[in-house]
Protein backbone atom coordinates (compact mmCIF):
# COMPACT_ATOMS: atom_id res chain seq x y z
CA UNK A 1 0.00 0.00 0.00
CA UNK A 2 2.73 2.64 0.63
CA UNK A 3 4.06 2.02 -3.08
CA UNK A 4 0.88 2.77 -4.16
CA UNK A 5 0.53 6.25 -1.86
CA UNK A 6 4.35 6.92 -3.48
CA UNK A 7 2.97 6.58 -6.88
CA UNK A 8 -0.50 8.42 -6.40
CA UNK A 9 1.75 11.25 -4.47
CA UNK A 10 4.28 11.61 -7.63
CA UNK A 11 1.27 12.35 -9.89
CA UNK A 12 -0.20 14.37 -7.26
CA UNK A 13 1.55 17.74 -8.02
CA UNK A 14 -0.53 18.95 -10.02
CA UNK A 15 -3.48 18.76 -7.53
CA UNK A 16 -1.50 20.47 -4.81
CA UNK A 17 -1.05 23.15 -7.27
CA UNK A 18 -4.71 23.64 -7.93
CA UNK A 19 -5.19 23.77 -4.32
CA UNK A 20 -2.58 26.16 -3.31
CA UNK A 21 -4.24 28.51 -6.23
CA UNK A 22 -7.37 28.01 -4.43
CA UNK A 23 -6.71 28.71 -1.04
CA UNK A 24 -3.82 31.59 -2.15
CA UNK A 25 -6.95 33.06 -3.62
CA UNK A 26 -9.49 32.68 -0.78
CA UNK A 27 -6.94 33.71 1.97
CA UNK A 28 -3.88 36.44 0.96
CA UNK A 29 -1.84 34.55 4.23
CA UNK A 30 -1.31 31.50 2.11
CA UNK A 31 0.43 33.69 -0.52
CA UNK A 32 3.84 34.58 1.07
CA UNK A 33 6.57 32.11 1.09
CA UNK A 34 5.18 29.27 -0.99
CA UNK A 35 8.69 27.96 -2.13
CA UNK A 36 8.88 27.07 1.07
CA UNK A 37 5.84 24.66 1.08
CA UNK A 38 7.79 23.12 -1.37
CA UNK A 39 11.18 22.25 0.41
CA UNK A 40 13.51 25.61 -0.04
CA UNK A 41 14.24 26.79 3.05
CA UNK A 42 14.89 30.30 3.80
CA UNK A 43 17.66 29.05 6.77
CA UNK A 44 20.53 26.88 6.86
CA UNK A 45 23.33 26.78 9.60
CA UNK A 46 26.11 24.57 10.88
CA UNK A 47 24.51 23.96 14.64
CA UNK A 48 22.64 20.65 14.93
CA UNK A 49 19.04 20.99 14.25
CA UNK A 50 16.43 20.04 16.50
CA UNK A 51 13.28 19.89 14.09
CA UNK A 52 9.67 20.16 15.93
CA UNK A 53 6.42 20.32 13.50
CA UNK A 54 3.23 21.90 15.17
CA UNK A 55 0.48 22.24 12.22
CA UNK A 56 -1.30 25.43 13.34
CA UNK A 57 -1.80 27.67 16.17
CA UNK A 58 -2.99 25.60 18.90
CA UNK A 59 0.14 22.93 18.83
CA UNK A 60 2.14 26.18 18.75
CA UNK A 61 0.81 27.02 21.69
CA UNK A 62 0.79 24.13 23.50
CA UNK A 63 4.84 23.04 22.26
CA UNK A 64 5.90 26.63 22.64
CA UNK A 65 6.50 26.67 26.77
CA UNK A 66 8.55 23.44 25.70
CA UNK A 67 10.89 24.69 22.87
CA UNK A 68 11.08 28.06 25.43
CA UNK A 69 12.89 25.51 28.13
CA UNK A 70 14.76 23.62 25.21
CA UNK A 71 16.32 26.57 23.11
CA UNK A 72 17.50 28.33 26.59
CA UNK A 73 19.15 24.77 27.74
CA UNK A 74 20.88 23.96 24.43
CA UNK A 75 21.95 27.06 23.47
CA UNK A 76 24.49 25.41 21.14
CA UNK A 77 21.64 23.46 19.10
CA UNK A 78 19.10 25.50 16.26
CA UNK A 79 15.68 24.67 17.20
CA UNK A 80 13.48 25.02 13.71
CA UNK A 81 9.75 24.72 14.20
CA UNK A 82 7.49 24.51 11.30
CA UNK A 83 4.12 24.70 11.21
CA UNK A 84 1.22 24.20 7.98
CA UNK A 85 -1.20 27.05 8.23
CA UNK A 86 -0.82 30.69 8.30
CA UNK A 87 -2.13 30.94 11.79
CA UNK A 88 0.54 28.39 13.23
CA UNK A 89 3.20 30.54 11.27
CA UNK A 90 2.27 33.93 12.98
CA UNK A 91 2.04 31.99 16.56
CA UNK A 92 5.56 30.71 15.68
CA UNK A 93 6.97 34.35 15.16
CA UNK A 94 5.11 36.06 17.68
CA UNK A 95 6.17 33.90 20.57
CA UNK A 96 9.68 33.50 19.22
CA UNK A 97 10.49 35.99 17.38
CA UNK A 98 14.02 34.57 15.61
CA UNK A 99 15.24 32.86 19.17
CA UNK A 100 14.04 29.78 16.85
CA UNK A 101 14.13 28.85 13.19
CA UNK A 102 11.02 29.18 11.18
CA UNK A 103 9.90 27.60 7.72
CA UNK A 104 6.41 26.28 6.72
CA UNK A 105 6.94 22.77 6.24
CA UNK A 106 7.13 20.39 3.30
CA UNK A 107 4.21 19.28 1.20
CA UNK A 108 4.11 15.48 1.73
CA UNK A 109 5.55 15.05 -1.88
CA UNK A 110 9.05 12.89 -1.84
CA UNK A 111 11.05 15.95 -3.79
CA UNK A 112 9.77 18.31 -1.70
CA UNK A 113 10.42 16.27 1.56
CA UNK A 114 14.10 15.47 0.13
CA UNK A 115 14.31 19.01 -0.56
CA UNK A 116 13.65 19.90 2.93
CA UNK A 117 16.09 17.38 4.59
CA UNK A 118 18.95 18.34 2.44
CA UNK A 119 18.97 22.18 3.13
CA UNK A 120 17.73 21.59 7.06
CA UNK A 121 19.51 18.95 7.87
CA UNK A 122 17.70 17.99 11.28
CA UNK A 123 19.54 15.56 13.89
CA UNK A 124 15.36 14.53 14.92
CA UNK A 125 11.93 15.04 14.00
CA UNK A 126 9.87 15.87 16.98
CA UNK A 127 5.58 15.54 15.68
CA UNK A 128 3.26 17.68 17.84
CA UNK A 129 0.07 15.69 18.43
CA UNK A 130 -0.79 13.48 15.55
CA UNK A 131 0.99 14.64 11.76
CA UNK A 132 1.20 11.13 10.40
CA UNK A 133 2.62 12.02 6.50
CA UNK A 134 3.82 8.90 5.16
CA UNK A 135 6.58 10.09 2.27
CA UNK A 136 7.88 12.27 5.55
CA UNK A 137 7.84 9.87 7.69
CA UNK A 138 9.38 7.55 5.37
CA UNK A 139 12.22 9.45 4.14
CA UNK A 140 13.03 10.93 7.54
CA UNK A 141 13.15 7.44 8.68
CA UNK A 142 15.85 6.51 5.75
CA UNK A 143 18.21 9.48 6.63
CA UNK A 144 18.61 7.39 10.02
CA UNK A 145 16.87 10.62 11.81
CA UNK A 146 14.77 9.03 14.51
CA UNK A 147 10.93 9.82 15.01
CA UNK A 148 9.18 10.95 17.79
CA UNK A 149 5.59 12.09 18.64
CA UNK A 150 4.43 14.21 21.79
CA UNK A 151 1.09 15.34 22.95
CA UNK A 152 -0.51 12.59 20.97
CA UNK A 153 -4.45 12.49 20.18
CA UNK A 154 -5.76 9.90 18.51
CA UNK A 155 -9.99 9.92 18.19
CA UNK A 156 -12.25 7.03 17.62
CA UNK A 157 -13.07 8.49 13.93
CA UNK A 158 -9.49 9.08 13.04
CA UNK A 159 -8.37 5.81 14.13
CA UNK A 160 -11.17 4.31 12.47
CA UNK A 161 -9.41 6.04 9.01
CA UNK A 162 -6.69 5.19 9.63
CA UNK A 163 -7.80 1.01 10.45
CA UNK A 164 -9.18 1.56 7.02
CA UNK A 165 -5.45 2.18 5.43
CA UNK A 166 -3.82 -0.22 7.74
CA UNK A 167 -1.03 -1.12 5.63
CA UNK A 168 0.02 2.52 5.23
CA UNK A 169 -1.12 2.82 8.90
CA UNK A 170 1.22 0.35 9.82
CA UNK A 171 4.22 1.19 7.67
CA UNK A 172 4.53 4.42 9.60
CA UNK A 173 4.13 3.26 12.98
CA UNK A 174 7.12 1.02 12.30
CA UNK A 175 9.40 4.28 11.68
CA UNK A 176 8.44 6.47 14.64
CA UNK A 177 10.51 5.70 17.85
CA UNK A 178 8.48 6.58 20.84
CA UNK A 179 4.66 8.34 20.48
CA UNK A 180 3.74 10.20 23.82
CA UNK A 181 0.14 9.92 24.07
CA UNK A 182 -2.00 12.16 26.15
CA UNK A 183 -4.45 9.35 27.44
CA UNK A 184 -5.33 5.66 27.58
CA UNK A 185 -7.63 5.58 24.83
CA UNK A 186 -5.00 6.91 22.47
CA UNK A 187 -2.79 4.65 23.23
CA UNK A 188 -5.44 1.70 23.05
CA UNK A 189 -6.07 2.86 19.45
CA UNK A 190 -1.82 3.01 18.33
CA UNK A 191 -1.38 -0.45 19.58
CA UNK A 192 -5.04 -1.61 17.67
CA UNK A 193 -3.20 0.03 14.60
CA UNK A 194 0.09 -1.78 15.32
CA UNK A 195 2.09 0.25 17.25
CA UNK A 196 3.92 -1.87 20.16
CA UNK A 197 3.70 -1.26 24.13
CA UNK A 198 7.27 -0.18 24.21
CA UNK A 199 6.48 2.49 21.89
CA UNK A 200 3.87 3.62 23.77
CA UNK A 201 3.85 6.22 26.67
CA UNK A 202 0.82 8.08 28.35
CA UNK A 203 1.92 11.58 29.70
CA UNK A 204 -1.66 13.47 29.65
CA UNK A 205 -2.26 16.79 27.79
CA UNK A 206 0.37 19.50 27.48
CA UNK A 207 -2.46 22.11 27.20
CA UNK A 208 -2.52 22.02 30.33
CA UNK A 209 -0.11 23.63 31.03
CA UNK A 210 -0.47 26.33 28.63
CA UNK A 211 0.75 29.49 30.84
CA UNK A 212 -1.54 32.61 30.52
CA UNK A 213 0.80 35.37 28.71
CA UNK A 214 1.55 37.99 31.38
CA UNK A 215 0.08 40.92 28.99
CA UNK A 216 -3.18 39.08 28.46
CA UNK A 217 -5.28 40.77 31.53
CA UNK A 218 -4.84 44.24 30.32
CA UNK A 219 -4.76 43.32 26.62
CA UNK A 220 -8.41 41.64 27.14
CA UNK A 221 -9.31 44.75 29.10
CA UNK A 222 -8.95 47.39 25.88
CA UNK A 223 -10.49 44.91 24.01
CA UNK A 224 -13.64 45.20 26.70
CA UNK A 225 -13.68 48.97 26.79
CA UNK A 226 -13.32 49.34 22.94
CA UNK A 227 -16.18 46.84 22.35
CA UNK A 228 -18.65 45.70 25.21
CA UNK A 229 -19.78 48.90 26.46
CA UNK A 230 -20.34 47.39 29.30
CA UNK A 231 -23.07 45.20 28.09
CA UNK A 232 -24.04 41.32 29.02
CA UNK A 233 -21.30 39.43 26.06
CA UNK A 234 -21.04 35.82 25.21
CA UNK A 235 -18.52 34.48 22.09
CA UNK A 236 -19.25 31.61 19.87
CA UNK A 237 -15.61 30.61 19.71
CA UNK A 238 -13.37 28.33 16.62
CA UNK A 239 -16.49 28.49 14.72
CA UNK A 240 -17.61 26.77 10.95
CA UNK A 241 -20.22 27.30 8.72
CA UNK A 242 -23.01 27.18 9.56
CA UNK A 243 -22.35 27.66 13.03
CA UNK A 244 -22.40 31.30 12.78
CA UNK A 245 -25.60 31.16 11.48
CA UNK A 246 -26.79 28.88 14.84
CA UNK A 247 -25.07 31.32 17.07
CA UNK A 248 -27.01 33.99 15.51
CA UNK A 249 -30.89 32.59 15.57
CA UNK A 250 -29.58 32.08 19.06
CA UNK A 251 -28.28 35.56 19.68
CA UNK A 252 -32.21 36.71 18.68
CA UNK A 253 -33.70 34.59 21.36
CA UNK A 254 -31.28 35.79 23.73
CA UNK A 255 -31.51 39.57 22.55
CA UNK A 256 -35.49 39.12 23.42
CA UNK A 257 -34.83 38.36 27.51
CA UNK A 258 -31.62 40.65 27.41
CA UNK A 259 -31.79 43.06 25.17
CA UNK A 260 -27.98 44.65 24.82
CA UNK A 261 -26.12 41.81 24.91
CA UNK A 262 -23.42 41.20 22.66
CA UNK A 263 -22.31 38.60 20.66
CA UNK A 264 -18.77 37.90 19.31
CA UNK A 265 -17.97 35.62 16.66
CA UNK A 266 -14.25 33.90 16.14
CA UNK A 267 -14.78 32.04 12.90
CA UNK A 268 -12.10 29.54 13.18
CA UNK A 269 -10.77 30.99 9.73
CA UNK A 270 -10.56 34.58 10.08
CA UNK A 271 -10.73 35.21 5.96
CA UNK A 272 -14.25 33.33 6.67
CA UNK A 273 -14.95 36.96 7.25
CA UNK A 274 -17.06 38.14 4.21
CA UNK A 275 -19.06 34.97 4.40
CA UNK A 276 -19.75 35.08 7.90
CA UNK A 277 -20.98 38.69 7.28
CA UNK A 278 -23.32 37.70 4.73
CA UNK A 279 -24.68 35.64 7.27
CA UNK A 280 -25.15 38.69 9.50
CA UNK A 281 -26.73 40.68 6.95
CA UNK A 282 -29.09 37.98 6.16
CA UNK A 283 -30.51 37.48 9.40
CA UNK A 284 -30.73 41.67 9.85
CA UNK A 285 -27.70 42.05 12.27
CA UNK A 286 -25.51 45.15 12.21
CA UNK A 287 -21.97 44.32 12.70
CA UNK A 288 -18.51 44.94 12.40
CA UNK A 289 -15.15 43.68 12.88
CA UNK A 290 -12.46 43.82 15.27
CA UNK A 291 -9.64 45.11 12.80
CA UNK A 292 -12.47 48.59 12.33
CA UNK A 293 -12.30 51.05 14.71
CA UNK A 294 -14.97 50.22 17.72
CA UNK A 295 -18.48 51.13 17.33
CA UNK A 296 -21.33 49.98 19.09
CA UNK A 297 -22.98 47.15 17.61
CA UNK A 298 -24.93 43.87 18.59
CA UNK A 299 -22.64 41.47 16.91
CA UNK A 300 -18.44 42.12 16.19
CA UNK A 301 -16.79 39.62 14.14
CA UNK A 302 -13.23 38.72 14.65
CA UNK A 303 -11.19 38.77 11.60
CA UNK A 304 -7.92 39.03 13.23
CA UNK A 305 -5.67 35.70 13.98
CA UNK A 306 -4.14 35.50 17.12
CA UNK A 307 -6.19 36.98 19.42
CA UNK A 308 -8.27 34.11 20.20
CA UNK A 309 -7.37 34.27 24.37
CA UNK A 310 -7.69 37.89 24.40
CA UNK A 311 -11.20 37.72 23.00
CA UNK A 312 -12.04 35.04 25.54
CA UNK A 313 -11.92 37.19 28.62
CA UNK A 314 -14.45 39.70 26.76
CA UNK A 315 -17.44 37.26 27.69
CA UNK A 316 -19.35 35.50 30.29
CA UNK A 317 -19.82 32.26 28.21
CA UNK A 318 -18.46 30.78 25.51
CA UNK A 319 -20.05 28.48 22.51
CA UNK A 320 -16.68 25.91 21.32
CA UNK A 321 -17.38 25.64 17.48
CA UNK A 322 -16.93 22.52 15.39
CA UNK A 323 -19.11 20.95 17.51
CA UNK A 324 -22.36 21.14 15.72
CA UNK A 325 -21.18 20.08 12.08
CA UNK A 326 -18.92 16.96 12.35
CA UNK A 327 -15.50 18.60 12.87
CA UNK A 328 -15.33 16.73 16.29
CA UNK A 329 -15.27 19.92 18.63
CA UNK A 330 -12.22 21.93 19.68
CA UNK A 331 -10.25 22.19 22.89
CA UNK A 332 -11.79 23.46 25.69
CA UNK A 333 -9.21 23.77 27.80
CA UNK A 334 -8.06 27.14 26.73
CA UNK A 335 -11.31 28.85 27.36
CA UNK A 336 -11.06 27.15 30.99
CA UNK A 337 -7.68 28.41 31.78
CA UNK A 338 -9.30 32.23 30.82
CA UNK A 339 -11.78 31.51 33.32
CA UNK A 340 -15.23 31.52 30.97
CA UNK A 341 -17.85 29.17 31.40
CA UNK A 342 -18.38 26.47 28.64
CA UNK A 343 -21.32 25.31 26.15
CA UNK A 344 -20.60 23.07 23.47
CA UNK A 345 -22.52 20.40 20.56
CA UNK A 346 -22.95 16.97 20.90
CA UNK A 347 -20.31 16.42 18.05
CA UNK A 348 -16.72 16.60 20.01
CA UNK A 349 -15.16 13.33 19.74
CA UNK A 350 -11.72 15.26 18.65
CA UNK A 351 -11.74 16.02 22.46
CA UNK A 352 -13.86 13.35 23.92
CA UNK A 353 -11.86 12.51 26.58
CA UNK A 354 -10.30 16.01 27.63
CA UNK A 355 -14.42 17.09 27.73
CA UNK A 356 -15.41 14.09 29.59
CA UNK A 357 -13.61 15.50 32.32
CA UNK A 358 -15.38 18.65 32.28
CA UNK A 359 -18.35 17.12 32.21
CA UNK A 360 -17.97 15.02 35.09
CA UNK A 361 -17.85 18.16 37.18
CA UNK A 362 -20.49 20.16 35.52
CA UNK A 363 -18.15 22.33 33.99
CA UNK A 364 -19.17 22.11 29.92
CA UNK A 365 -22.57 22.17 29.51
CA UNK A 366 -23.59 20.07 26.23
CA UNK A 367 -26.55 21.74 24.09
CA UNK A 368 -28.24 20.45 21.14
CA UNK A 369 -29.92 23.25 18.97
CA UNK A 370 -30.62 26.75 18.92
CA UNK A 371 -32.92 26.73 22.09
CA UNK A 372 -30.82 25.39 23.87
CA UNK A 373 -27.99 28.05 23.80
CA UNK A 374 -30.07 30.53 24.05
CA UNK A 375 -31.35 29.26 27.42
CA UNK A 376 -27.84 27.90 28.53
CA UNK A 377 -26.23 31.34 27.63
CA UNK A 378 -29.12 33.41 29.20
CA UNK A 379 -29.04 31.41 32.61
CA UNK A 380 -25.07 31.87 32.50
CA UNK A 381 -25.56 35.69 31.36
CA UNK A 382 -27.96 36.38 34.28
CA UNK A 383 -26.61 33.95 37.15
CA UNK A 384 -23.43 35.32 37.95
CA UNK A 385 -22.87 32.80 40.49
CA UNK A 386 -23.86 29.87 38.50
CA UNK A 387 -21.59 31.32 35.51
CA UNK A 388 -18.71 31.81 38.59
CA UNK A 389 -19.14 27.71 40.08
CA UNK A 390 -18.73 26.50 36.32
CA UNK A 391 -15.73 28.58 35.48
CA UNK A 392 -14.08 27.73 38.95
CA UNK A 393 -15.08 23.69 38.17
CA UNK A 394 -13.42 24.07 34.84
CA UNK A 395 -10.17 25.51 36.17
CA UNK A 396 -10.11 23.11 39.05
CA UNK A 397 -10.43 20.31 35.92
CA UNK A 398 -7.29 22.30 34.83
CA UNK A 399 -5.13 22.44 38.22
CA UNK A 400 -5.83 18.74 38.57
CA UNK A 401 -4.43 17.59 34.75
CA UNK A 402 -1.50 19.43 35.25
CA UNK A 403 2.01 18.22 34.83
CA UNK A 404 2.23 16.61 31.24
CA UNK A 405 4.85 19.70 30.36
CA UNK A 406 7.52 17.89 32.84
CA UNK A 407 6.82 14.59 31.34
CA UNK A 408 7.12 15.42 27.73
CA UNK A 409 10.18 17.57 28.16
CA UNK A 410 12.22 14.86 29.97
CA UNK A 411 11.49 12.66 27.16
CA UNK A 412 12.62 15.27 24.70
CA UNK A 413 15.55 16.02 26.86
CA UNK A 414 16.38 12.00 26.31
CA UNK A 415 15.70 12.20 22.85
CA UNK A 416 17.96 15.14 21.87
CA UNK A 417 20.60 13.71 23.95
CA UNK A 418 20.61 10.76 22.49
CA UNK A 419 20.49 12.22 18.54
CA UNK A 420 23.37 14.20 19.59
CA UNK A 421 25.57 11.81 20.87
CA UNK A 422 24.91 9.20 18.08
CA UNK A 423 25.45 12.39 15.74
CA UNK A 424 28.93 12.65 17.58
CA UNK A 425 29.76 9.34 17.44
CA UNK A 426 29.31 9.19 13.81
CA UNK A 427 31.12 12.55 12.73
CA UNK A 428 33.91 11.13 14.66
Amino acid sequence: MFGLYRLLSHLALPVVLAQLATRCVRDSAYRPRISERFGFGREQSDQSTIWIHAVSAGEVIAISPIVETLSEQYTDLRFLLTATTPSGSEEVKRRFGDRVSHVYAPYDLRGCVQRFLKNQNPKLLILVETELWPNLIDLVHRANIPIYVVNARLSEKSASGYQRIRGLTSNMLQKITHIACQYEDTADRFKALGATENQLSVTGSVKFDIKLPDQLEQETENLQDQWCFGRPTWIAASTHAPEEQIALLAHQRIQAEINDAFLILVPRHPPRQHEVEEVCNALGFAHSTISKSPTRVPVLIVDRMGILLQVLGMGSAVLIGGSFQGTGGHNPIEPAICGIPMIMGRDRHNFAEICSRFEEVNALKIVNDVEDIAQAVISLLTNKQAATEMANAAYKVVELNRGAKNQVLNLMHSWITQAIDQSDSKSG
